[in-house]
Order: C-alpha cells, then sequence, then structure tokens
C-alpha cells in the first residue's frame, strides 16, 4: 500500500512537472513565436476605413488572449515583404502623427461589431497606401472605395512577434485621454466650451470665424448646444469636413434647424493630413470660403483634429504665429479632456498639428504666413482667390 502511494505521489510530481513544463511552453511559444492575423479583403467600413486603416480578422479581446501580447507592447508586424515595429495602443491618440501603430479600441457602446477589430493604422496618416496594401478612389459622390494594389491578394497575412515587453507603456500614459458625453462632468465650461465651440481671435483674424463639435452628430451629446452656439452668433457660412450632404441631412437634428437656413458646403475629410489626400478637399473648402464672405463656422465630429488642421492653416494664412494656433488648438483638449497647458502631455500632443503642419511644408517660424499660401497654390487655390478668403477673414463686426 505504501508502495502504491509512493508510485502515486511519484506520478503526480510528474504530472505536475508536465503541467508546469507545459505551460510555460505556451507563454514562451506566445512571447517568441509568430502570432498570425489575417486581412480578409477590402470591404468599405468592414475590412477597411476612409482614413485608409486596415483591420484584421480578430476582435480586441480574442487578439489579447491569443496573442499574450497587451497594451505598450512592441511588436514586429511582417506583411508583404515587409517589416515594421510597431506599439500595441488602445487609440490612434497613443502615437505620435505619422506613425504606424496596432489598436486594439475598446468602444463600450458601439452598434458596430468592425469597430472593435484589431487595426493597423497611421496616426494622421493612411496605412493601406503608405505600404503597398490599396489605393483609395473617391467616388463622384464622395463614397470611396480601395483597389488591391499590383501583386496584393487576400486573405492577406500579417505576422506578428514580440520585440519588447511593456516599451512603449509611458508613450501611452502620455497619450491617455478620456471624457464623457455627460454635461454634468464639465461644471467648469459654459455651455459654448461644453460644446467646443468658441470664435477664433488669433493675430490678423477678424470677427468672423468659428470652430464647433457637429451640431449635427449627437454622439457625443453636445450637438443641441453647438447648435444653440450657430443661432447666437449668427453664422451665416458652416463648412461641414465630417461627412456628406445626404449623411448630414439624415440627422435627427437637420430638419427645420437653423443649420439647415444657412449657406453650408460639405466636404469629406480624412484624419490623413501627413501626405496628399485631403489637398482635393482642403482646396474645395478653402475656395467656398472665398466664394462665399460671411460669418464662418468649422465644424467635424468633434471639432478636434480635421477642423483643427482646417483651422490652424487660416490662422496662419491670416499671420498668427505657431505658439498662437499650438494654443487654440489644444483649448479643445483642455474642453473634452482637461490637458492642462504646462504639462508634459499639453506638449506630447500639441505636436501632433506641428508634425502634420510641418508634413506640408509649414515649419520656418520666420516665414508661416509666406510658407501657407504657398501651401495652399500647391494644392490648386489660385493667388485670387488666396487674397479673397484673407479679405473675408479679415471682416470686422
Amino acid at each position: 500500500m505504501r508502495r502504491f502511494l509512493n508510485h502515486a505521489h511519484h506520478l503526480i510530481a510528474i504530472a505536475l512537472l508536465l503541467v508546469l513544463v507545459v505551460s510555460c511552453s505556451t507563454m514562451a511559444l506566445k512571447e517568441d513565436a509568430a502570432y498570425t492575423v489575417n486581412i480578409l479583403g477590402l470591404e468599405p467600413n468592414i475590412s477597411t476605413t476612409k482614413h485608409g486603416n486596415i483591420r484584421a480578422d480578430v476582435d480586441c479581446d480574442t487578439f489579447l488572449e491569443e496573442s499574450g501580447l497587451d497594451f505598450g507592447d512592441i511588436v514586429e508586424i511582417s506583411f508583404l515583404g515587409q517589416k515594421l515595429e510597431v506599439p500595441v495602443v488602445p487609440s490612434y491618440a497613443s502615437v505620435p502623427a505619422g506613425q504606424a501603430g496596432l489598436a486594439l479600441r475598446k468602444f463600450e457602446n458601439t452598434e458596430d461589431p468592425n469597430d472593435l477589430l484589431a487595426t493597423f493604422f497611421i496616426n494622421s496618416g493612411d496605412f493601406t497606401t503608405t505600404y503597398g496594401i490599396a489605393t483609395k478612389e473617391v467616388r463622384e459622390d464622395k463614397s470611396w472605395v480601395w483597389h488591391a494594389c499590383e501583386g496584393v491578394s487576400f486573405p492577406l497575412c500579417i505576422e506578428i512577434r514580440l520585440v519588447e515587453k511593456g516599451g512603449y507603456l509611458s508613450n501611452i500614459a502620455l497619450a491617455q485621454l478620456s471624457k464623457t458625453n455627460e454635461r454634468s462632468d464639465y461644471p467648469e465650461l459654459d455651455d459654448r466650451e461644453y460644446a467646443n465651440f468658441r470664435k477664433i481671435t488669433t493675430t490678423g483674424m477678424g470677427d468672423c470665424l468659428y470652430r464647433s463639435s457637429s451640431p449635427l452628430n449627437d454622439e457625443l451629446g453636445r450637438n443641441t448646444y453647438a447648435m444653440r452656439a450657430l443661432e447666437e452668433t449668427g453664422v451665416t457660412v458652416i463648412i461641414n469636413v465630417e461627412e456628406e450632404k445626404i449623411k448630414a441631412q439624415s440627422h435627427q437634428a437637420y430638419e427645420k434647424s437653423y443649420y439647415s437656413s444657412q449657406n453650408v458646403t460639405y466636404v469629406l475629410m480624412t484624419t490623413d493630413f501627413m501626405g496628399n489626400a485631403n489637398d482635393a478637399a482642403l482646396c474645395e473648402c478653402m475656395r467656398f470660403m472665398a466664394d462665399n464672405p460671411g460669418i464662418y463656422c468649422i465644424h467635424c465630429k468633434e471639432g478636434k483634429d480635421r477642423t483643427g488642421f482646417v483651422c490652424a492653416i487660416l490662422e496662419l494664412l491670416m499671420g498668427a504665429g505657431m505658439d498662437e494656433v499650438l494654443d487654440d488648438y489644444m483649448i479643445t483638449y483642455r474642453n473634452f479632456f482637461k490637458v492642462e497647458k504646462g504639462t508634459e502631455q499639453y506638449e506630447y500632443i500639441s505636436n501632433i498639428l506641428s508634425v502634420e503642419l510641418s508634413a506640408s511644408g509649414i515649419n520656418d517660424e520666420s516665414k508661416l504666413q509666406e510658407q501657407t499660401e504657398a501651401y495652399l497654390q500647391k494644392i490648386g487655390l489660385t493667388s485670387d482667390e488666396i487674397s479673397a478668403l484673407k479679405h473675408n477673414l479679415s471682416v470686422r463686426i
């Protein structure tokens, strides 16, 4: 009996050792071997987004569970003969403008399961075009479709290997932002600030340019405040850089609103300001403003990225310094995310706009206005149109 018990104890010990070895081997496999995901195709709003992000066939929770990776890890991704080192991050803003990343965004409230898929992206850029996967065609009705580059077929396999565990955590902490859609969570803001609605008052600007979050889109819970501010300030010309006309007019807030009775243009922009993807749209926007004097308001969804870039160009055109432009840009981050000037996070985020402007050739503090005019001419505006735009923006009321 004792011999049987000793033998049983011996077997249990061996079993436990095997479990430990298998467990350690599994952990080693997750760290050393490749974890593979696939891009199934180029279907708009499913595998691809209008901004050039491309989605894998695995959701965020499954990715984290199966791969053994976590936020802050630096990984190597291999596809189409290319190898890139990118961080695993919770949001696009977690990396600087122009940098690629692997985003595992976990939305609390989304009706689209595709929003939860692991996504390869470039902050303020276009991953799909940059890395030779596909090119985008924008049709006359402003819809868009992706076409695979020569030699690219689907499913497209992407191998992912760990490079450095937790190597990007400190950067994520700097970029980490959170906001709510509850008005009561922002008692320090008045209603216009809560709607991210404000007049632009930088050097050279008149009294006729405002920026805002969307007065139509109710996802942020701010549209009613923005709509009221439009009417109270007498805005007459609206530049919507978020959505096409049909989508904008489908919002419940549109019908019989102040917005619907104004002079509105719908110029669909992406968040890619590192290349020339928005050149035609930006030119269309500026030309419309040159041809239509009035009291302007520019908005996208939050009034942060697309609105921020357009307003920065207008401010620099009118003679503002870079510090003024960045300060105005960062008011949005104070309003939404409570990021305060003087903090390391403030400096980190404000650099996003600096990098985007530099990519457009606007980076010499002594020649900002000159470089901005040159940029506008490069994307298609004439000297007369630029002069008309400057005149319209200089109006004092």
